[in-house]
């Protein structure tokens, strides 16, 4: 099965959230709605922050520039 950039399985969940991530920082609540999933994704992006592709602040999540 194909991958997105992130690593996640193309057309599941964690890539539609990793697709409504981008370079300006993101709340959880803007990532869901974006992505039109029912659930938090706090883990798979705490993993994508741990590996160093994603960047965590006050106004969100996004993409390491």
């Amino acid at each position: 099965r194909d991958a997105d950039r992130f690593g996640s399985p193309t057309g599941g969940p964690a890539a539609k959230i990793n697709a409504a991530l981008g370079t300006t920082p993101k709340k959880m609540d803007q990532l869901m709605k974006e992505a039109g999933v029912e659930r938090t994704f706090y883990g798979h992006l705490k993993k994508l922050v741990a590996a160093g592709l994603v960047e965590k602040s006050a106004a969100g999540y996004s993409i390491k520039k």
